[in-house]
């Protein structure tokens, strides 16, 4: 038996350090590694189903070509000729860009950016602009910051007080509980921001559970008490602008304004202004969540300005936790920018619209990688017909997926363990290594092998190299020769970012125009889609621990209705008892549902788990609305309003 050093590469925060054990050609173990600095030796339940979804025996393993709506297996010569056909002609015809990539994070790893530079040198594509995860929170911290940095995760034990403003660690960030845990033993208060009570509620020194959408107004009240009970601190004037305008603002938003808008007492408001003005140093850790309105960006801004506010920027056992940008230079470009003679860009939150409404040129072919749009895009119906109106799509992946359904040509891909890569986070500083440990199975191949052997059938410029080792070794160029990071030490144990700070901010030097903290004034507005008498509850369609969006869905067999989630309450009030069918409707659409009954949900809220795919009885994102909020543009799936009526 032989033991491997690997890395997960799933799209989450943790990023968790594998022992990966083989034998005659086969994994037979995967288990945390206990030396990794910040995943320590255990996994979430998605860590330990890699087996199950790595072997699975409805894994794709040939290429397969859709004929008069039949799947025919071909080899990847008939696979890369019907490519480079398809391809080649909307490029003479209409022009490179008449073809829309659309990649997400469904498998992380450098390599597998390959696909951008395939983009790139066929002349420069369209792609998705803003986010369909985290968009206008990321576009809000730049306006803030200028760019986006974290703290250590230990840093944390510096804090006496942690608020997990929309982050459930429970559910998604499982690793980082142990840091709370500890700081918490040391002395450190905890306050939970979340209309669901979520686990950490239960302990918590504080929950406070807004209306969907309403935190903006929260941070607003909460400011406006720090401000007239003297709790701000005046260090970050100096190094900041737009202070002044944002006092003005929150001083209209008093506690009793805060209650009418977010549900939440006056008094509470207070209380949890107090806490937050008085116990510092205090960190804030977001989810992504919060951001997913109309108004989220301005969300996410406020509570930077309140954290400014209130001294908590740049200071140990501080900052307010979103993501970070430390790997964006730190490698080659392997996406080959330069290669691009042009590039257009369509708005991922109406990404359906966009397609069909396309011209000069219109959209005549997708290439789709790590990601299944049409399970994860709002407004599932327009997507279907955005994708159907287009004349070739190609999907690779693993499994026949809700979108690899209605594409034109699959190929299929190895999983992680199964091909070379580095893997790194955007939510803590480890870089990782993933080393092949066994060959895949029947005809599957590494993103890196595709589109390099489609660039070079295709005779595409920048496609120097062959081997994904080739590519690897090139990539970790600058990284070797500034820092001395090398493949042979990272499969040893993931690094740390040489350059990455242990604190946020810490010396007050930020990375917008003049320098400076920009405090955020910009008038507050409420949700696109409140509720209202034929809709009158707020749905939000959250992660759930055992899968991360699409991905574990099909692995599970026997899978009933979709459960919707309501206050005990909320279900009397229509008749509906715990456990029978009822069917969820919006706007969009509607969905058949069974009845959940549970206080952890608070009235007017219903909670259903997004990803499950639309052929296993799920498509959660029929439901969702297709807009543009305020920044980003991110994705605002939870401004929803919806009804929940017997079946």
């Amino acid at each position: 038996m032989k033991i491997y050093k690997s890395t997960c590469p799933l799209d989450c925060y943790d990023t968790c350090g594998l022992l990966v054990y083989t034998d005659s050609g086969r994994v037979v173990k995967i288990e945390g590694d206990p030396d990794h600095p910040l995943t320590r030796g255990f996994l979430c339940p998605k860590g330990y189903r890699h087996l199950q979804r790595m072997y699975s025996s409805q894994r794709l393993t040939t290429p397969l070509w859709k004929k008069n709506g039949r799947w025919i297996p071909i080899d990847w010569n008939q696979a890369y000729d019907l490519m480079a056909e398809k391809l080649t002609a909307i490029k003479e015809k209409y022009g490179s860009t008449a073809v829309l990539l659309y990649t997400g994070g469904g498998s992380n790893g450098i390599l597998n950016n390959l696909d951008a530079r395939f983009a790139n040198a066929l002349g420069g594509v369209t792609t998705p602009g803003g986010s369909i995860c985290w968009g206008s929170g990321y576009a809000a911290q730049e306006e803030d910051f200028g760019m986006l940095q974290i703290h250590d995760w230990p840093d944390v034990l510096n804090s006496k007080l942690i608020v997990l403003w929309g982050r459930d660690p429970d559910t998604t960030n499982l690793h980082l509980v142990p840091f709370i845990k500890e700081a918490r033993e040391k002395g450190a208060r905890l306050m939970v921001i979340n209309p669901l009570k979520i686990k950490m509620a239960e302990t918590a020194d504080l929950h406070l559970a807004p209306r969907p959408g309403t935190d903006g107004a929260l941070a607003l009240a909460m400011a406006n008490v720090i401000l007239a009970e003297g709790m701000n601190n005046y260090a970050i004037l100096q190094k900041s602008s737009n202070y002044r305008n944002f006092c003005q603002l929150a001083e209209k938003f008093t506690p009793d304004r805060g209650e009418e808008i977010t549900g939440i007492p006056a008094e509470k408001i207070r209380q949890a202004a107090r806490m937050y003005g008085s116990l510092k140093p205090a960190s804030i850790f977001f989810g992504y969540g919060l951001q997913r309105y109309a108004n989220g960006g301005k969300t996410v801004r406020y509570i930077d300005s309140l954290a400014a506010l209130a001294g908590n920027i740049g200071v140990p056992g501080g900052g307010v936790n979103y993501a970070h940008q430390f790997w964006l230079e730190f490698f080659n470009d392997i996406k080959g920018t330069h290669l691009a003679e042009r590039r257009r860009s369509l708005a991922t939150p109406i990404l359906a619209d966009e397609i069909l409404n396309a011209a000069d040129p219109p959209i005549k072919a997708v290439i789709v990688t790590r990601s299944n749009p049409v399970n994860q895009l709002p407004n599932t119906r327009k997507v279907k017909q955005a994708f159907d109106a287009v004349d070739f799509t190609v999907v690779v992946d693993m499994f026949m997926t809700d979108t690899a359904e209605m594409a034109d040509l699959v190929l299929p891909c190895t999983y992680f363990l199964e091909e070379e890569n580095l893997i790194t986070s955007s939510w803590n500083y480890y870089l990782g290594y993933c080393p092949r440990v066994v060959e895949p199975p029947g005809q599957c191949k590494p993103d890196a092998v595709i589109f390099t052997e489609l660039a070079g059938r295709m005779g595409l410029p920048g496609f120097d190299f062959k081997t994904p080792r080739q590519w690897l070794e090139w990539v970790l160029q600058p990284a070797r020769e500034k820092y001395g990071i090398t493949i042979e030490q990272l499969s040893q144990g993931a690094v740390r970012h040489p350059e990455a700070p242990r604190v946020a901010w810490e010396n007050l030097q930020f990375k917008t125009r003049d320098g400076k903290f920009q405090f955020c004034s910009e008038e507050y507005r409420g949700l696109k889609e409140p509720p209202t008498e034929e809709y009158p509850l707020q749905l939000i369609t959250a992660h759930h621990r055992r899968y991360i969006h699409s991905q574990f869905h099909n692995l599970d067999t026997g899978q009933c209705r979709m459960p919707v989630f309501i206050n005990p309450r909320e279900a009397e009030k229509r008749g509906l008892k715990d456990g029978e069918p009822a069917v969820i409707k919006t706007p969009r659409g509607e969905l058949q549902v069974e009845v959940s009954a549970s206080r952890r949900v608070p009235e007017g809220v219903a909670l259903m788990y997004q990803g499950r795919w639309l052929k296993l009885g799920g498509g959660v994102n029929q439901l969702t609305p297709d807009f543009v909020p305020d920044k980003g543009p991110g994705t605002p799936f939870y401004d929803c309003r919806c009804e929940i009526i017997k079946s």
